[in-house]
């Protein structure tokens, strides 16, 4: 089976304007090579893309905050010695560096929580309009067995013009909220490419100013070789456990080590116990080398190797938040046409004044085959679902289940 996010393009009028972004699951057709390079370009709720703009976020959320967090974790009394050659150096990485922790906090809390509840609000909207679209086809269909004006006809109609309006307004408020989430992704955009460039300058002058064998020999340079290794030898199992998770729409977990970075896991914490722990213990003496200050190049590597973890998440960002804002604008397009749509079907259910305009009427179920439209819509509120629950990573520090008690 494989998950995959999609555009539904239902092959109807009102359907076709009903295109929504979900999580569609197909273990029936195999994608052609053309259809795998289309689905590489567009940004997946359940992606990896979306899974390494998260690492990008999580690793810009460990940096120091304020200029005097920086300070307090990398001492210049301890850099100063290296920072001879290029003086402004710890100036700059003072200020870029909480900047970035600043823009990535806010894009997490403001932007990209809030993305995920419009999938929630789509998911929603899907599951109202399915049943709407049902009672609007009941509505009209009943309007066509009464003469016009009868009160069992004004009732019929007027149901029917609350359902659109209902469905029209509810529209209109998803298309806001899309628009304001493409205006903030473009913001972000922005940000993170001055981000980047700034990231690209540091690591080029610290590499500069690091004497390269002190360097290489270093106590923190060691501890880092053996973390990598660890991971790499875990890798294969970490990405096939993430990809099940990824097909199975379950809940994925993220665990912060600053040795290693963000590691990304498909199965709760206690489940990669042997690699945790190692990692555990390897990270315990990397921060106690880091925070002794007689230890002055285990300061600027431990300094180097934050900015070359972080430099690492964010390539490729640029692409991943320019793939963003063209999923979420078709979104906002999708919704303003259909808003637009149940506008002008509310015109024409208003304009009806006699026994032929109830033919026209009649007419709008086979132009826009609501009956189907309403299908298709339960069919997204249920894949709409799964990204709305399994769509930002949980640090599993935090929220873990416990481990279990054997015999329990």
């Amino acid at each position: 089976m494989s998950t995959t996010t999609t555009l539904v393009e239902p092959p109807v009028n009102l359907e076709k304007k009903a295109q929504v972004f979900v999580v569609a699951v197909d273990d029936q057709v195999p994608y052609t090579d053309e259809e795998k390079e289309a689905l590489a370009k567009t940004f997946l709720l359940n992606s990896k893309d979306f899974i390494d703009l998260q690492k990008y976020l999580i690793a810009g959320g460990e940096l120091p905050g304020t200029g005097e967090q920086f300070e307090a974790e990398y001492p210049r009394a301890s850099l100063d010695k290296f920072f001879k050659a290029d003086p402004g150096l710890y100036d700059v990485m003072k200020i870029v560096l909480p900047r970035i922790q600043q823009n990535t906090t806010r894009f997490r809390i403001d932007t990209l929580e809030p993305m995920i509840l419009l999938g929630g609000k789509i998911a929603n909207f899907s599951k109202f309009a399915g049943d709407y679209l049902k009672m609007l086809s009941n509505f009209i269909n009943k309007m066509t067995e009464h003469p016009v004006n009868s009160p069992q006809y004004n009732k019929e109609k007027k149901g029917a013009a609350t359902v659109l309006k209902a469905l029209k307004d509810h529209a209109e408020k998803v298309q806001a909220e899309c628009t304001k989430t493409v205006n903030e992704l473009g913001a972000f955009k922005v940000l993170t490419g001055q981000d980047a460039s700034d990231l690209k300058s540091i690591q080029e002058r610290i590499h500069k100013v690091i004497p390269n064998e002190d360097a290489k020999n270093s106590v923190i340079a060691g501890l880092i070789a053996d973390a990598k290794r660890l991971v790499e030898a875990a890798r294969e199992q970490i990405d096939a456990e993430l990809e099940k998770a990824r097909e199975n729409g379950t809940v994925r977990w993220y665990h912060y080590v600053p040795i290693v970075g963000p590691i990304m896991l498909g199965v709760a914490l206690w489940r990669q116990g042997k690699l945790n722990d190692s990692l555990k213990e390897l990270n315990d003496r990397y921060m106690l080398a880091k925070q002794k200050s007689e230890n002055e190049i285990d300061q600027i590597v431990a300094a180097d190797h934050q900015i070359t973890l972080l430099f690492g998440e964010i390539k490729g960002v640029d692409d991943t938040i320019a793939n963003a804002i063209n999923a979420v604008d078709k979104m906002q397009k999708t919704f303003g046409e259909l808003a637009t749509c149940f506008s002008a079907i509310l015109d024409n259910l208003n304009n009806v004044e006699s026994d032929s305009n109830v033919e026209d009427i009649q007419t709008i179920l086979v132009d826009y085959n609501i009956d189907e439209a309403a299908k298709t819509w339960k069919q997204v509120a249920i894949y709409a679902k799964v990204f709305t629950e399994t769509g930002l990573a949980r640090d599993a520090a935090k929220e873990a289940p416990p481990i279990p008690i054997e015999g329990q």
